[in-house]
């Protein structure tokens, strides 16, 4: 009996570790999806409020337009998304968009393109997935840590369209 007792204590031990891990791992998305779509509805709205005609706007030579550094968030978004197990879109040269793609209701459709797609490949990645080990850049890195990158990558650049923005004498939406 006490070893029975035993037994399934340590399977029910087993058990709550095992569901203390998948929600903290499901936490983890949730919290991803909520810092990734608070970036995305700024970037979504700074692209809106730019001007066409402010599009090819750079702060100096050999420096990414505004035009650019949405679609380099956007080919971003693809790759790394890519990593989490999503096939990026049949057709879509994403190494491409900066220089294929020139005006702003196409960047704001591939932009929001690209928000679906790494909504679309977080919510596809499983718990346990999320300490999968993958090649990040060319250096090893985990599933989750591919998502903090997302996450970094596009509020640094959220940071440059601000700037780029304002010398335009755009503000941003949501600080009206």
């Amino acid at each position: 009996m006490k070893k029975t007792i035993t037994t399934l204590a340590l399977i029910f031990g087993v058990a709550l570790v095992s569901v203390a891990q998948d929600a903290s791992s499901t936490q983890f998305q949730t919290e991803f999806l909520g810092m990734f779509n608070a970036a995305a509805t700024k970037i979504d709205g700074l692209a809106n409020a730019i001007s066409a005609e402010d599009y090819e706007w750079a702060p100096a030579e050999g420096v990414r337009s505004i035009r650019e550094a949405i679609l380099h968030v956007t080919a971003a978004n693809y790759f790394i998304g890519s990593m989490l197990g999503a096939q990026v879109p049949e057709g879509l040269n994403v190494m491409g968009l900066e220089s294929d793609v020139k005006t702003k209701d196409e960047a704001i459709k591939h932009l929001n393109n690209s928000f679906e797609f790494v909504r679309k490949a977080a919510g596809m990645v499983k718990p346990a997935d999320l300490s999968k080990e993958i090649d990040l850049f060319g250096s090893p890195a985990t599933v989750m840590t591919a998502m903090y990158v997302i996450t970094d990558h596009m509020s640094e650049h959220l940071g440059q369209l601000i700037a780029y923005a304002r010398a335009n004498e755009v503000t941003p939406p949501w600080s009206n």
